[in-house]
């Protein structure tokens, strides 16, 4: 009697066993499909609001520079192909309409306004559209922002690659007398530069050396420019006031910029100009 009670008590322990387990597995189970049907419903509410997408225009990736960069992000990271740019003036008229164009993203994408056929300057873009309005495959539909880069959303974007090895970046000073007249300094050994390669976007073993004038870049290091507060030429002072950089060849989409070190993002081929301010040009009016 004692052995038929110990196995009765088995079976109703394995028994037991056998159904908590089938409970668990049922709420496992259970609770899977609901977090599948919670991401499912994330998506699906992405594409209704058509806000699956950011879209960001700015000058430069790091630092400052004239070119203007597209960042596109997938919010929620399921991929997401663009394949349509309008850009949109003051008067609401669209001027320019990229539908020919297919961009895949995957996370996020870092393109040159000028690889869309966009204006090739941040100014330029800026001064001709008053919107640029992106539409996805999936529905989404968002207006571009412009403003100024913040590093943390740009790593890790897919980055367009460069064109050029190196690009060359031609630093002068230039002197302005009191009538507005600008005159090259060519003894002014004011500026200093430093070259620091920005991670993920260029070789770690740093940029390659060459002659001539200007400075070898290689693409997407960031060149810090720091200049003298004020110099004197020839006995007379000159202050300084900030730095013009336009694109080598021409003067083509040039922007002037105050700062003082200037680190500029090094993603096209510049001219930069110093600029110095005679000083003291207070003068006692002319008689008649």
């Amino acid at each position: 009697m004692k052995r038929a009670g110990s196995t009765s008590i088995a079976i109703i322990a394995l028994t037991l066993m056998i159904l908590l387990g089938a409970v668990l597995l049922a709420s496992y189970v259970r609770r899977m499909g609901l977090e599948t049907s919670s991401m499912e419903r994330v998506k699906e509410a992405g594409e209704i609001s058509k806000t699956g997408l950011k879209v960001i225009v700015w000058r430069g990736l790091i630092g400052v520079s004239p070119t203007a960069w597209m960042i596109i992000h997938d919010l929620y990271g399921y991929g997401a192909t663009v394949d349509r740019i309008l850009g949109i003036d003051v008067n609401g008229t669209v001027l320019y309409d990229s539908n020919q164009q297919s961009i895949s993203i995957n996370r996020c994408r870092a393109v040159k306004a000028l690889s869309l056929q966009l204006p090739k300057s941040f100014i330029d873009l800026n001064k001709t559209y008053s919107k640029i309005v992106v539409h996805a495959g999936g529905g989404a539909v968002v207006e571009a922002e412009f403003r100024q880069p913040l590093i943390e959303e740009v790593y890790p974007c897919e980055i367009e690659p460069p064109e050029h090895r190196v690009y060359i970046v031609n630093v002068k000073v230039w002197l302005i007398d009191c009538d507005g007249r600008e005159n090259a300094c060519g003894g002014c050994d004011c500026i200093r530069h430093e070259k620091k390669c920005m991670k993920n976007l260029c070789n770690e073993s740093g940029p390659p050396q060459g002659g001539g004038e200007g400075v070898p870049v290689e693409p997407y290091t960031v060149l810090k420019l720091t200049a003298e507060h004020e110099i004197t030429v020839q006995g007379t002072k000159y202050v300084f006031q900030g730095w013009m950089i336009e694109y080598i060849p021409g003067r083509e989409g040039g922007e002037f910029y105050t700062q003082n070190p200037i680190e500029l993002f090094v993603d096209d081929q510049y001219h930069v100009k110093a600029l110095y301010k005679q000083d003291d040009c207070t003068q006692a009016p002319h008689s008649s």
